[in-house]
């Protein structure tokens, strides 16, 4: 099967290939200037491709390949009459066109503007990335675009498994990283166990990622920082699109009302249908499904920005085992968020955001005619304001302040008798203060402190971050990140179950987990649309905790001191690569980390320093991007040292003293921890993108191989006890997977 797709792909590209390059310069018609980011529609009179563009620094597009025939150019700019006009296109024939722009002068009454304004993280941080939603778009998925996903093809980010949307980045677990949407905290953001995100890429404008050394206006983690924006809808008119793949539909809907604007987006999986015709009593498939939705409503009212934005998701599985046993789990997540910016004088800006994030998950069992139940919740609700001052002289200064309060709670009952009763209610004041200073032409500084109280042990936490950019050439610049970071939510994972994790607090049996991050790095850029980076980072950390898996299983006390191992070590040390293209024929980047880490814990490995599995040796990342005719292509390649485990050494065999014959078959002695490694990860995939029309209407066929070469990758190793002899078997991550699906726009 998977020869015959990869076939018919070649094929098609084959068969599209061919064609003639062309060239459009967009000009202003007064002066011949060339007009930078003119937007360009391409589209063939067949309705066959359909290409939106945008010109560069030089008023100039360039492309290669495309197929011949006719077609209609549309032209538009800022200022300027729009240009419409049909051309032909022959085989093997380059053709050249220049687009001549009127001005188009006109009169307005008032005109409020509101803007996020340029992206200063770009030039003043270290370890920083964007994706906007068409570059996530153009990287394979597990069946489909996940954003989460996206970011495993950068370096210095990777995961446990392919089974798995939890992120390591830089050496550090992913109950480190704070995980945002539009500014939102996101506690469990799984779908299916892990394999899917909740973030639904249509309803993604894109996301920024701070590796490490992140601003002041974050804070509660030790390690990365990421930040989903919803997409910011801007139709002229009620628009909708539609999708298809082999697991789930999809769906969005956006459009104006008078002055504002919104969009709802939703998907759900159908895969319940095909596992109920499936089941049989012999073998009880799971029934599974999940589902969420976006909405945003923006209203540019009110002298300002008003945006309301709401998700919820949800998982739910049944199992039915026979008439007196039976298992349904569900969970998921819920955020609401409410903010207003508005300019309040020439030089100053506000923002005020009310916000909720909401995460649960339940078991409701029955094992042999006795029931089960878990309850598990935690609710956070921030209220917050910034001002964003620019007093002048090169300074742009933000003040922000704000509290959340928590709501953490964990029920556990067995046969309606409850043995486990948790709740706690803390609450967190937070201010940061920060100046970003333009010292001279070639030098800019960020200098922020953000301070923190818990009234959970009554703690007062101050922590400073510092950002340096200098230009040593034009091309060649050199940058500077560090600061201080303390976590006081901590993840209690279940490792093989996502929607068993929950989040406690660090409460005062036990010290805040404390990180201090430095980073030094390159970045050259010979020209406007190539990036070349270098950076060395180091993360030492203090007071780490790990969960106590020695616990009883009818532990009813919950305080830090019961539950973790504390007072632990570590270290994250290394350097990082990247070169990187976003514009042009062929777009993409090559990505090496050199990665080291390490933990040590007093009540583990003896107190002997270990490798945790999140620590990776080396780590390849390859992306590529291209169109080929009608066809936009893409592929993403990964090599990464194997994960660390704990190898067996020994068995240990009780024996009946009077009879001499083993009374069990004993338990495996594991060696010193992550010991061992697993080997070498590698695996690539592949897209395939193509306009086509459906019914009528302008449409995208989606084609996706997950693991092209059916590379078996090893997850674990387990070891068997059941007889006299140890089998220690592996277990692989997925294999090859095809997937086809439909994109439609009404």
């Amino acid at each position: 099967m998977s020869r015959s797709i990869l076939l018919i792909l070649l094929t098609a590209i084959a068969a599209t290939a061919t064609g003639a390059d062309l060239t459009v310069t967009v000009v202003d018609a007064e002066d011949q200037a060339p007009i930078a980011g003119a937007e360009l529609l391409l589209e063939r009179e067949d309705g066959s491709e359909r290409r939106p563009l945008a010109t560069d620094e030089n008023g100039r597009v360039d492309l290669a390949g495309v197929a011949a025939g006719r077609y209609l150019l549309e032209t538009t700019a800022r200022g300027f009459e729009p240009d419409y006009r049909e051309f032909v296109l022959t085989e093997n024939e380059p053709l050249v066109i220049t687009v001549a722009l009127t001005s188009n002068a006109f009169v307005i009454d008032e005109l409020v503007v509101t803007s996020t304004g340029i992206d200063e993280n770009l030039e003043l941080q270290t370890g920083y990335v964007t994706l906007d939603a068409a570059a996530l778009e153009a990287i394979p998925g597990v069946v489909e675009s996940d954003p989460i996903r996206a970011l495993q093809s950068l370096p210095g980010v990777s995961a446990a498994s392919d089974i798995s949307s939890g992120l390591y980045i830089r050496g550090g677990s992913p109950d480190q990283n704070l995980m945002l949407l539009d500014g939102v905290t996101v506690y469990n953001p799984t779908h299916a166990f892990g394999l899917f995100s909740t973030f639904n890429n249509d309803a993604i404008g894109g996301l920024s990622l701070f590796k490490g050394a992140y601003p002041a206006e974050y804070g509660g983690r030790l390690g990365a920082v990421l930040d989903v924006e919803n997409r910011q809808p801007d139709p002229p008119r009620v628009r909708a699109e539609l999708g298809v793949s082999i697991i789930a539909a999809r769906a969005l809907v956006e459009g104006p009302a008078g002055p504002d604007r919104w969009f709802v987006a939703g998907r759900r999986t159908y895969l319940d249908p095909m596992l109920r015709a499936l089941r049989t009593p012999e073998n009880p498939i799971p029934d599974y499904y999940f589902y969420d939705v976006n909405a945003l409503y923006a209203s540019p009212r009110l002298g300002g920005m008003t945006t309301f934005s709401i998700y919820h998701g949800r998982d739910e599985v049944g199992v039915d085992a026979d008439v007196n046993t039976q298992f349904d789990l569900g969970w998921g997540n819920t955020v609401m968020a409410l903010r207003h910016e508005r300019p309040l004088g020439d030089t100053l800006d506000g923002t005020l955001s009310l916000s909720s994030s909401r995460y649960d998950s339940g078991t409701d069992a029955e094992i042999l005619a006795t029931a089960f139940e878990v309850d598990n919740q935690l609710h956070d609700v921030t209220l917050s304001g910034r001002l964003d001052w620019y007093p002048g002289r090169g300074h742009g200064l933000s003040l922000g302040l704000g509290g959340s309060a928590y709501d953490f709670s964990y029920s556990q009952s067995f046969n309606n008798d409850s043995s486990v009763d948790y709740d706690s209610s803390p609450s967190e004041l937070f201010v940061f203060v920060e100046d970003r200073w333009r010292i001279d032409p070639r030098t800019a500084l960020r200098l922020g402190l953000r301070g923190r109280y818990i009234d959970d042990g009554d703690r007062y936490l101050l922590e400073p971050r510092l950002s340096v950019t200098r230009g040593l050439s034009r091309e060649l610049t050199f940058k500077l990140g560090a600061g201080v970071y303390n976590q006081y939510l901590q993840l209690v994972t279940t490792e093989g179950f996502s929607a068993g994790d929950f989040y406690l607090p660090i409460d005062e049996t036990a010290e805040l987990g404390r990180s201090f991050q430095t980073v030094v790095g390159l970045e050259w850029r010979p020209n406007w649309i190539d990036l070349a980076s270098f950076e060395i980072y180091a993360n030492h950390l203090d007071d780490l905790v790990v969960f106590d898996n020695t616990m009883p299983v009818n532990q009813t006390s919950f305080t830090a001191e019961d539950i973790f191992m504390t007072g632990g070590t570590g270290y994250a040390r290394g350097a990082e690569m990247m070169l990187r293209r976003d514009f042009g024929r062929f777009t993409g980047w090559f990505g090496y980390t050199l990665g080291y880490t390490r933990r040590t814990f007093e009540d583990l490995n003896r107190g002997n320093e270990f490798a945790p599995k999140y620590d990776r040796r080396h780590d390849i990342n390859i992306l590529v991007s291209t169109q080929a005719g009608a066809w936009r292509l893409g592929a993403a390649f990964r090599y990464a040292t194997g994960q660390a485990f704990t190898p067996a050494t020994a068995r240990l065999l009780l024996r009946d003293p009077g009879t001499g014959e083993a009374s069990e078959f004993g338990q495996v002695l594991p060696a010193d921890r992550n010991s061992a490694r697993l080997l070498p990860y590698h695996r690539l995939d592949v897209s395939a993108r193509r306009p086509i029309r459906l019914f009528g209407r302008p449409a995208e066929f989606v084609a996706e191989i997950f693991n092209l070469y059916n590379r078996r990758n090893e997850w674990f190793v387990q070891y068997e006890t059941d007889g006299p002899v140890t089998e220690a078997t592996v277990v692989y991550m997925l294999p090859l997977i095809p997937s086809v699906g439909v994109n439609i726009e009404f």
